[in-house]
């Protein structure tokens, strides 16, 4: 199944939001390695999506799916 732009840019934030919230309380190593994951996941939207032709939704998008890492 090819995703489109707005399926792919939800599903990375999906999973860039369960990471940060399963970081809180758990293990100070454990906690690392979910932000991490957030953040790859995030890095893999920006160079998949980049190439998306609508680029002030892009840049909306990245500035949101940029909050959840902060």
């Amino acid at each position: 199944m090819r995703m489109t732009y707005a399926m792919f840019t939800s599903h990375c934030f999906a999973e860039m939001s369960s990471c940060m919230a399963q970081s809180h309380g758990v293990a100070k190593d454990e906690a690392r390695r979910l932000r991490e994951r957030a953040y790859g996941v995030f890095m893999g939207w920006r160079v998949l999506a980049g190439a998306n032709d609508e680029i002030d939704r892009y840049m909306s998008d990245e500035q949101k799916l940029a909050a959840l890492l902060a």
